[in-house]
């Protein structure tokens, strides 16, 4: 695994573990964990483990149910 695949995965981890659950996370926390992530992503395609696809969808699907975008932060 890519050492920026396991640096995505640390961000989410250390932040899910830092902040709790997503419902205690701000806006701007979860925009921008989420832009950090795809970033990443983006950048490695084709190397992703289950483990980074899984967490992104989260936070994605998290960035979807509370209607963000970057102008609403």
């Amino acid at each position: 695994m890519s050492d920026v695949i396991k640096k995505a995965i640390k961000l989410y981890k250390d932040s899910k573990k830092k902040l709790g659950d997503f419902s205690k996370w701000s806006d701007k926390q979860v925009l921008g964990t989420r832009d950090k992530m795809r970033k990443i992503a983006r950048k490695n395609r084709g190397k992703w483990t289950l483990d980074l696809y899984e967490s992104l969808q989260l936070i994605n699907k998290e960035s979807l149910k509370r209607k963000l975008s970057q102008k609403t932060a």
